[in-house]
Formats: structure tokens, C-alpha cells, sequence
């Protein structure tokens, strides 16, 4: 028997196992479940990214179990039924520090309390029955002092490329549940009254455009010369005559040398004509690298060409718009397509609290606990069942008292 139908037979088997356990499952509808024991998670690379001390990091570990206090007094949470709750906690890190990005000793500790409402089972294994609570579920997350565009998630404009620049397009946001904020995919409760992020000025959005223009242009630029340096040099007699030598060498160590040779060289006068094409003054090549010169240039004169006043104007940035100049504007006057353009606001956060202190709160991975998908499960119970009724239930009030200490 082939090794591929062994395997085949193989991954059938065991397809059919998976398939006969998966059918013999029994969900425990009605089980008593429990809250498993905390794990919080500080690694040491985190501790130093932010420079926390073992007793901040103590700290922050106790507001985030005062938190999950909080969370277990909701009804479904307090007595679970069917599910295990499995909670955690971690402290984020604070890497890639980007121009203008405090450090992490200056800003307060961020991270973040986790959780997941695992459903209760049991099946047949080898003659016993195995009882589970590790069935796959949705995760819910508290993040805590985390404001970076990452959380939204947010990203900058595509012509800033790979640039490391604490700047973003402005999210959607909106009305979430319970009176929460609704801020790209994330549900969000302040301590105070101060912007997440301010507005970026038309002349910094620029910068970084005519930064990625000019590497561009200087890549292509160099990698044209590269190539119509090689092309030269192929065609010099000496070049010419060593492929030729290296070709005699294999023809005559093969039956039908002479015709692999004569084909060989048409090949290699070919290949040479399609380089020189490509390579020319007039070719592709060489409108590549002029139209990046033309967009790095123009990029130039659109700073040049702003008013001080317009260059510290509020910016923003417009996906649906043609060319460098329309699609960076003012804010002011623009059409709605014309998004804001905005950075990290580290002014918000209140210098005089601890910095286990929250300032700002999270709900992170609910937004697919109201999908209709999502809507219409009632079994079994655990995940998005119950990620919902504590979102709901929870007493909201108290968690602003605990922002507020």
C-alpha cells in the first residue's frame, strides 16, 4: 500500500473518531459550573518595556481582580449553570516607542482582564465517561490604559508606509450597549472627560508622505541603475564569450549538444533584447522610477506650497480622492470621505493617580457577540450567552467608582 493512501486511510480514521466523539457529546446543560482559579500574566520583557516595579505590578494585578469582583456579582456570573469561567489577567507591553511617544515609565500601567465562559460536557473515551470545560468559546477582555490605534483597531494612510508614527485615521465610532462608546470595534468607558486623541496638523501628515515617496523613489532608482549596469556588462566581448565557452562546455557533454547550444544562444539574444527593452531610456523600467520622482516632487511642493497657518491645520485624509494633494487636506471644508487624521492623545491620562490606577476602560471581542449569527445561538451555554448578560447586567456604576479611585 502507497505511503499517500496510509495517510489517507489514516486522516479518515481519524476524521471518523473526531466525528463519532463530536457526535456522542453531551453538552451539561444544567451542571453546576465554577469560577477557576485567576491567572494573571506579567512577563518580564512587558515589566520592562514599562519600567514596573513589583509593587506597581502587584497593584495593578489587585485593581484587576477588583474588577472581576464586580464581574461575578452579575446573575449569570454569580451562580454559573452549564459553563466554567475561566479568568485572566496580563500586563501589556510598551514596545516600538514611536517620535513624541512617551516612555513607559511615564505613562500609567496598561493591560487587561480576561475571561471565558467555557460549556460543560461529557463523552465516552475508552470505555469512561470524560467530563470537559474546555470547549471552544468566545473571550471577552477589559483592557485597561490601553490608547494606542492598535486597540481600535486604527491604521495610518497607506502612504506612510511602514513609517513608525503614533498617528492613525480617525475610527468610526458610535452608540455601543449599556451607554458605552462604541469606537471602531471596542466599547469604551473614560474616567474622565479628556480626548482619547487630538488632531494631527496638515504639515506632520505630510512628513511622513514625502519620507516614503523619496525611499521609494531612491529604491527603484538604485535597483534601475543596478539592473542597466548588469545589462552592460552581459554585453561586453568578454562577457560574451565566457557564456559562450560555458555553453560549448554543456553541449559537449550531451548527445544533441549542437541543437541544446543553437537554442541556448537564440535564448540568451533573446533574453538580452527583452532586457534592453525593459532597461531603455524610454522603457517601463525608467517611467517606474521618473513617476516616483514625480510623486515624491509633488509631495514636496504641496508642503512648500501650505501657509503656516494651513500646515498646523487640523488634517485629514481622503481613501476616494486622486493624488497626494486631495487626498491630504484641512479638515475644515472637506468632504465627509475626508477622514480625520489624529494622534494618540498621552495628555489623557492623569499623572497625579497611581499608575495601577484605571483611566480608561475597553471591551474588547464583544462586537461578535452582536452579530445575528451570534444573536440566534441558545446553545450550549457559554461564550457569547454569556458575554452578553454580563455586559448587560453588570453594575456599570460600580465599575465607574472603581475608575474613579
Amino acid at each position: 500500500m502507497s505511503l499517500a493512501r496510509v495517510a489517507a486511510l489514516t486522516g479518515l480514521a481519524v476524521l471518523s473518531s473526531s466525528l463519532a466523539i463530536s457526535a456522542q457529546i453531551t453538552f451539561l446543560t444544567s451542571e453546576p459550573g465554577r469560577w477557576r482559579p485567576w491567572i494573571f500574566n506579567a512577563i518580564p520583557s512587558a515589566r520592562t518595556e514599562r519600567a514596573a516595579t513589583v509593587a506597581e505590578v502587584k497593584a495593578f494585578e489587585a485593581r484587576l481582580l477588583e474588577l472581576g469582583e464586580i464581574i461575578r456579582r452579575t446573575p449569570i456570573a454569580s451562580s454559573p449553570i452549564g459553563f466554567a469561567i475561566g479568568p485572566h489577567g496580563y500586563l501589556a507591553g510598551y514596545a516600538a516607542l514611536a517620535p513624541g511617544q512617551p516612555p513607559g515609565r511615564a505613562v500609567p500601567l496598561g493591560g487587561g482582564y480576561g475571561m471565558g465562559a467555557f460549556p460543560i460536557s461529557e463523552y465516552p473515551k475508552a470505555g469512561r465517561t470524560v467530563r470537559e470545560e474546555n470547549a471552544e468559546t468566545e473571550l471577552l477582555y477589559f483592557e485597561i490604559n490601553q490608547i494606542r490605534p492598535g486597540i481600535y483597531p486604527a491604521w495610518g494612510p497607506a502612504e506612510w508606509g511602514t513609517a513608525d508614527i503614533d498617528a492613525f485615521i480617525e475610527p468610526d465610532s458610535g452608540t455601543g450597549p449599556v451607554g458605552l462608546t462604541r469606537i471602531g470595534r471596542v466599547f469604551v468607558l473614560k474616567a474622565h472627560d479628556r480626548p482619547l486623541w487630538v488632531p494631527m496638523p496638515l504639515g506632520d501628515a505630510l512628513a511622513p508622505v514625502i519620507a516614503e515617496f523619496k525611499t521609494q523613489w531612491d529604491n527603484r532608482r538604485d535597483l534601475y541603475t543596478r539592473d542597466v549596469d548588469a545589462l552592460a556588462k552581459s554585453q561586453t566581448p568578454q562577457a560574451r564569450a565566457a557564456r559562450k565557452a560555458d555553453l560549448e562546455r554543456m553541449a559537449a557533454a550531451i548527445p544533441n549538444g549542437a541543437e541544446v547550444m543553437a537554442q541556448a544562444l537564440k535564448d540568451d539574444a533573446a533574453i538580452e533584447e527583452m532586457e534592453r527593452t525593459r532597461l531603455a531610456p524610454d522603457g517601463p523600467d525608467a517611467r517606474e522610477v521618473a513617476s516616483a520622482e514625480s510623486a515624491f516632487r509633488t509631495a514636496v511642493a504641496a508642503l512648500d506650497g501650505l501657509s503656516p497657518e494651513a500646515r498646523t491645520a487640523p488634517a485629514c485624509y481622503d481613501d476616494e480622492a486622486d493624488g497626494v494633494t486631495r487626498r491630504f487636506r484641512g479638515k475644515q471644508g472637506a468632504p465627509s470621505t475626508c477622514r480625520a487624521l489624529v494622534g494618540t492623545n498621552w495628555a489623557y491620562f492623569d499623572k497625579t493617580r497611581p499608575r495601577s490606577s484605571p483611566q480608561v476602560l475597553m471591551v474588547n471581542l464583544f462586537e461578535r457577540c452582536l452579530e445575528p449569527e451570534s444573536l440566534k445561538r441558545t446553545s450550549p451555554p457559554g461564550g457569547c450567552q454569556v458575554n452578553r448578560q454580563i455586559i448587560e447586567t453588570l453594575d456599570w456604576d460600580a465599575v465607574k467608582a472603581w475608575m474613579s479611585k
